[in-house]
This record gives C-alpha cells, sequence and structure tokens, in this order.
C-alpha cells in the first residue's frame, strides 16, 4: 500500500508510523524498484479470510465456516468450489493464512487518527 495518494513519503515528510502495515508501491509504478516476489498474498475483510497463491485461491467467508477453494485460472467468477477434490491445495493455502494471520490486540488502536 502507498501512503495516501502515493506520494512518495508520509505527511510533512515525516517518518512513516510503526505500526504501519504494508509496502509501498511507488517503486513499482515508477519502474524504479520492483516489488519482490511473493509466494502468496493473504487478507483479511469484514470477517472473510482470504489467500491467493498464484492461480489457486482460498477463501474462509465468514468466521469458523468452511473454506473454499477456486482455480482462478480456470473459473474467474469462482463459481467451482475445489476444496473437497484438491485438499492437499486447500492444505496448503491454509497453512499459509495460519502463518500470516496477527490476532487483534484489544487497545491496540486506542487512537484511529494513524488508520483512517
Amino acid at each position: 500500500m502507498c501512503w495516501p495518494a502515493c506520494s512518495g513519503s508520509p505527511p510533512a515528510n515525516g517518518a512513516t508510523p510503526q505500526d504501519v502495515d504494508g509496502v509501498s508501491l511507488l517503486g513499482e509504478l515508477e519502474g524504479t524498484s520492483p516489488l519482490p516476489k511473493r509466494e502468496y498474498l493473504y487478507w483479511e475483510f469484514v470477517g472473510q479470510t482470504a489467500v491467493r497463491s498464484g492461480e489457486w485461491k482460498a477463501i474462509q467467508p465468514k468466521p469458523n465456516a468452511a473454506w473454499e477453494l477456486y482455480d482462478l485460472g480456470a473459473d474467474l467468477s469462482e463459481t467451482n468450489d475445489l476444496s473437497r477434490s484438491r485438499p492437499e491445495i486447500l492444505a496448503k493455502l491454509q497453512a499459509y493464512a495460519g502463518a500470516a494471520h496477527t490476532p487483534v490486540v484489544e487497545g491496540t488502536f486506542v487512537s484511529t487518527e494513524l488508520h483512517e
């Protein structure tokens, strides 16, 4: 993620806050510093958890729901859940999710000023 508006530097040329999670895309966009290749992408959003590695995407649509698995190269619309027929791939993506997840710590975001 870029700092606001991909300006290249934090507001007022100050230091980036220590609790900011992500990477700057500026070098990639300018063609000066490509992002390193990643084995997988992981995200959580509004109760969903998802992992993508290559053409494979695993998603848990809500907490405690069953995981679904999709081959985005063949099924971009995510209509054919392959979680039962490809359990080895699902297990690999679930392991990535487990390694990437950081539990929320109550009181961490006392002030939301830096995060809004």
